[in-house]
């Protein structure tokens, strides 16, 4: 994914001794969702709520993009008041935070707003509809607006648990044993070099380095204990009761 809580998972494939590992492949993660369901990748880093699709694929065990509490870049922003929302503008490239936003909103504040998608622009979603959800670097900014809502804190604040925002899927159960140990490891390199990838991003793409170096070390976490799993189950009842999904078979880990 080309945002920043996707380097530490990610970061090490392009460490020079790493050459031919593997073919990594960018994308947004609505993208990377079409790739692997469609048998383009192997593995993807994709949003979790491909977990629960039951087209046999398999969620690597121990890796997780997540966060307890405000996640700073899954946030939702309005001019109106919530339980007012009738239209919500939702980035392009989401998945799982769509369904967030969804459960929130109708559990939160009673609203069920019609989604649209469009471009990660805040200023343009809030001038075609009443509020507006934006992921990953771009959630992270200032902007102009009288209400922002973080939704990691809001999941935290309905359930008293973690959120899984994304995951290695792999195609398989093959796939997800024989590549498990080399994702894991990557993860391991990434989260002991939380510093540097903030600098290297920081220098890339201009966000502040302590406001890059504060999220990865401070906000993200890269694990896939028992309490994020749990997490995954209470993610996948309310999809499921929220109309998200009509079904959603447990996630299968390997």
């Amino acid at each position: 994914m080309p945002y920043l809580n996707g380097r530490p998972l990610a970061a090490w494939f392009d460490e020079p001794s790493q050459g031919g590992v593997a073919s990594l492949t960018v994308a947004v993660p609505s993208t990377l969702a079409r790739m692997l369901s469609g048998g383009q990748l192997d593995v993807a880093l994709v949003s979790s709520i491909e977990a629960f699709r039951g087209a046999g694929e398999v969620v690597v065990a121990g890796v997780s993009i997540a966060a307890m509490g405000a996640v700073k870049s899954v946030r939702l922003f309005t001019n109106k008041p919530w339980h007012d929302v009738k239209t919500l503008a939702v980035d392009e490239g989401s998945l799982t935070s769509v369904a967030l936003a969804r459960i929130v909103l109708k559990d939160m504040y009673g609203a069920s707003p019609e989604c649209r998608r469009m471009a990660p622009d805040v200023p343009g979603m809030l001038s075609a509809c009443d509020a507006s959800l934006v992921i990953g670097d771009p959630a992270m900014g200032t902007h102009s607006c009288a209400a922002v809502l973080d939704l990691g804190e809001a999941w935290e604040a309905l359930t008293g648990l973690p959120f899984v925002f994304a995951a290695w899927i792999a195609r398989d159960r093959e796939v997800a044993l024989s590549a498990g140990d080399t994702l894991r490891a990557a993860r391991d390199w990434g989260v002991a070099h939380l510093p540097e990838l903030a600098r290297d991003w920081s220098r890339r793409t201009q966000m502040p380095f302590d406001i890059a170096r504060d999220y990865l070390v401070n906000v993200m976490e890269y694990d896939l204990d028992g309490a994020k799993r749990a997490a995954l189950d209470r993610f996948r009842e309310l999809c499921v009761t929220h109309g998200v999904m009509e079904h959603g078979p447990s996630a299968v880990y390997a």
